[in-house]
């Protein structure tokens, strides 16, 4: 619950607040940081020296929304072993589908990046910051960001291969109860 509170905190940060103009889908999910805290780390003979604790909005989106996601599947494993097996098989299924779909979606973006960084990576008057903000996957009709598409593609992946884990946990509690 808690982690699903957060990642709509980080939605609605994003969607009502940060107000940077998108030429792709997703831009303003990358152009800004969140910064939580910054420690003191010591100096540098006379300059303080500051470790933050900052991240992209799409990275705590994506971390979160996984979390979220686990944690629900634990709080409802009750539920899912009064399941029938063609009902878990039903679900794994589907979740090897997610996964299938977020890896090629995945490996799409990132030979999309590669090409587009070694194209932008050519012009020198570009930051760092500038190539990755202005990455986006142009030729579509309705461009979309790659870092964010990348990360949310990350997170469904992630989140298809920890149900593939949990029904297979949940496969072998039942058979090894059955066999006592």
């Amino acid at each position: 619950m808690v982690f699903g509170a957060a990642a709509l905190a980080i939605w609605a940060y994003v969607t009502f607040w940060v107000s940077t103009p998108e030429r792709a889908f997703g831009q303003k999910w990358v152009s800004v940081e969140i910064v939580l805290f910054s420690l003191q780390a010591g100096t540098i003979p006379g300059v303080p020296v500051r470790i933050p604790l900052q991240f992209k909005p799409v990275s705590g989106f994506a971390a979160l929304s996984f979390l979220w996601f686990a944690a629900a599947l634990q709080s409802l494993r009750g539920q899912f072993n009064l399941t029938s097996p063609s009902t878990r098989q039903v679900i794994g299924i589907a979740a090897f589908l997610l996964c299938m779909i977020a890896s090629y979606e995945l490996a799409w973006s990132f030979s999309l990046w590669c090409a587009r960084l070694s194209f932008l990576g050519s012009d020198p008057s570009l930051s760092f910051d500038e190539i990755v903000d202005t990455v986006a996957f142009e030729s579509s009709y309705y461009p979309v960001n790659l870092v964010f598409s990348t990360k949310l593609f990350a997170s469904a992946l992630f989140m298809g291969i920890y149900t593939l884990y949990y029904l297979r946990g949940l496969e072998s509690r039942q058979s090894s109860s059955l066999s006592r």
